[in-house]
């Protein structure tokens, strides 16, 4: 897995709504050695009913490359007590065009139309069952890493509640293949990109273990995970999964001090390597 480059389709960016993005600021530079910039307030699409335009963005490097974003969470996500939460970009050619195919499907929203985002479009678009996640059309974002630099994103998995209900409409909208992962029986997908990258993986995992929301899940490169471990409780955060680090495990799920839930993986661990979460958990 290399560089995020802007292929349809490829996850090459992610970003946090946060309800204290100071307190977040603080976490992230001190568990992944991000440095943070305040961009000022976001532009707001003529159709914008989340309060956009009420929102200041911050951009966290890594080195002379951004690695994610955090923000105000919106006022309407406020309103209806949405938890903190990590967002999912994958970049797309043709926005309108993945938009109006997403439209088609039965129980799919379209949150957010094309809108401005930086010097390129966004759309918010969720799944069948609900699984957000943002398609980006514009200039390449270099944030992805390769497994090889602490604190970059990695990975992205869905988390939801069945592959059977939401896999046409990767396949569909996005031009995904979905290929089964003879590892993990009927629990597990691999999404690849018409460029045969595998790009993502879809776990169905059952409520009981991920809550009643399914979502779309980052991954960042860590150390090795005891280490990190105690990075992150020192820094406020918990460590999701009651994990034997030397098991060999390489994966975990973790909260910040915030709430906000995101995924890790050990530096130099490759994406296959990003083990179904809930089979560590217990």
């Amino acid at each position: 897995m290399g560089t995020s480059r802007k292929t349809d389709s490829n996850f090459v960016w992610t970003d946090l709504s946060s309800y204290d993005v100071a307190a977040s600021r603080t976490f992230y530079e001190a568990i992944f050695g991000w440095k943070t910039y305040d961009m000022g307030r976001m532009e707001a699409g003529p159709d914008d009913r989340f309060g956009m335009d009420q929102v200041t963005y911050c951009i966290a490097t890594l080195g002379d490359r951004p690695a994610a974003g955090i923000f105000d969470m919106p006022p309407f996500f406020q309103e209806i007590k949405m938890p903190p939460f990590w967002m999912s970009y994958l970049a797309v050619d043709d926005i309108e065009a993945v938009v109006a195919r997403a439209k088609a499907i039965e129980g799919v929203v379209v949150d957010v139309e094309p809108t401005p985002f930086g010097e390129g479009t966004m759309a918010l678009i969720r799944d069948p069952l609900g699984a957000g996640f943002t398609c980006y059309d514009g200039p390449d974002i270099d944030s992805k890493g390769d497994g090889t630099e602490y604190g970059r994103m990695v990975w992205n998995e869905l988390i939801t509640d069945s592959i059977a209900a939401v896999d046409h409409f990767y396949r569909e909208v996005l031009g995904l293949n979905v290929i089964r992962d003879d590892e993990y029986a009927d629990n597990r997908v691999k999404l690849i990109n018409g460029e045969g990258e595998e790009i993502a993986g879809i776990q169905a995992v059952d409520e009981s273990i991920r809550s009643k929301k399914v979502y779309w899940m980052p991954f960042f490169s860590v150390d090795a995970l005891a280490d990190f471990a105690t990075r992150l409780d020192k820094a406020g955060g918990r460590l999701m999964s009651r994990t034997d680090f030397g098991s060999g495990t390489d994966s975990a799920i973790c909260y910040d001090n915030t709430g906000a839930a995101f995924g890790v993986a050990e530096t130099g661990a490759q994406y296959q390597d990003v083990k179904p979460w809930y089979r560590a958990l217990f």
